[in-house]
């Protein structure tokens, strides 16, 4: 693109950068780790969509200001039907803020704990299908070499359709690559084992797990033990974890506490119903294998396509066939009528002791750099993104 060109585009997405007074919050939907998840209108078009609104601050505190940035990239770049769209992104003093697509039917999770205090599980077919449309974007993430590293039914929604779309990248690694916060980019890693552990993440002291990767539930005994030798085994335990429980209605190795599931997957002991099929029994185990160089799929994803379980499932397709079992929620679409929110009192009032303690953090850090100058945030103007046309651009504004 030549400068006046660019220019004049700039020039033009100027008049056009989102705001948080073009959005009207009308629900908090969900949180993670960093930010929260608002229902929110779009005011110049009245569609609605999902604003992710994350305190800077907070994210400087625990050194998780990369992560923002992972997931800007990873979100930018990854383009797939299975795979949350983001239509752009932009920050306040305080706030960095994702507009992404809402989708009315929740997360995997919810639609499985539905299902569970029914006393029931999905049907054999339909657990096959979703497990069938999740290893699609595995097989995915193998093509662009990514590992997603939080793979979970709370990190799976349910479009109109109820089929799949990944998100949360925070977590997310180009296998050999690195996160460059300067650079703003991926830079190859010159360490000379580019899939194991960088020093970071090997901060997990004996019986003090400190900076996993992952949610307890679902993080492969290699991540806990430190010994990571392929980033694409710890997105295939957690698919492992998943199909267990698909068809037992919870997770193997899930404890009183975060401690007690992790010291139980550092066991690597688990139970499966022998009423099972074969099929399924036999695929459960070769995916929760202990030694993560024999787990099936480490070398290719197509080892696991090819089991007898996934017989008959056409993987080119199925993201445009109709779901076997067409279970609802009931949610309401009249979703103006409920009070719509001061976002003044919902984003900056706590609401239980967990984001009372967070506040307070953020209180203590303030007067700490009111006390220190020198001290700043690296959220730059660069940030700020808006998609024209399709695509991103940047040029302090815009991301290319």
């Amino acid at each position: 693109m030549y400068q006046e060109d660019k220019e004049n585009l700039i020039n033009i997405q100027n008049k056009k950068l989102p705001q948080l007074r073009h959005y009207q919050l009308l629900k908090k939907i969900g949180h993670g780790s960093y930010g929260k998840i608002y229902l929110s209108e779009d005011l110049k078009n009245n569609n609605l969509v999902a604003l992710k609104i994350i305190d800077k601050t907070f994210l400087e505190i625990l050194g998780k200001t990369e992560e923002a940035f992972i997931e800007q990239y990873m979100l930018i770049h990854l383009k797939n039907n299975n795979i949350i769209n983001l239509k752009s992104c932009f920050q306040t003093k305080q706030k960095l803020i994702f507009v992404l697509d809402y989708f009315k039917n929740g997360n995997f999770q919810d639609y499985l704990n539905q299902i569970q205090t029914k006393n029931g599980i999905l049907s054999y077919e339909t657990s096959k299908f979703y497990l069938a449309e999740l290893l699609n974007i595995l097989l995915f993430f193998q093509e662009k070499n990514i590992a997603h590293l939080d793979l979970k039914p709370a990190n799976i929604l349910l479009d109109e359709r109820l089929h799949l779309k990944i998100i949360d990248f925070a977590s997310a690694k180009i296998i050999g690559k690195k996160y460059d916060l300067k650079l703003k980019k991926f830079v190859k890693n010159s360490n000379n084992n580019n899939n194991k552990l960088n020093n970071d993440d090997k901060k997990n002291k004996k019986n003090n797990y400190i900076n996993l990767i992952g949610t307890a539930e679902y993080v492969s005994p290699e991540m806990i033990n430190g010994n990571i030798i392929n980033y694409k085994s710890c997105d295939i335990w957690s698919f492992g974890i998943i199909m267990y429980q698909l068809f037992h209605g919870y997770s193997p190795f899930k404890g009183q506490s975060d401690f007690e599931t992790l010291e139980n997957i550092k066991k690597g002991k688990f139970i499966i119903n022998e009423k099972l099929s074969y099929d399924v029994k036999d695929l459960i185990k070769k995916l929760l294998n202990y030694n993560q160089k024999e787990r099936i799929g480490v070398n290719d994803i197509k080892d696991i396509m090819n089991h007898n379980f996934f017989k008959g499932i056409n993987f080119n397709n199925i993201f445009f066939e109709k779901v076997p079992e067409n279970f609802k929620k009931s949610i309401s679409d009249n979703l103006f009528i409920e009070k719509k929110m001061s976002f003044h009192e919902e984003l900056y009032t706590s609401t239980d002791d967990t984001e009372n303690e967070i506040e307070n953090i953020i209180n203590n850090f303030n007067i700490e750099q009111k006390e220190n100058n020198n001290k700043k945030l690296i959220f730059g103007d660069d940030f700020c993104i808006i998609k024209f046309e399709g695509i991103f651009f940047e040029d302090n504004y815009f991301m290319l």
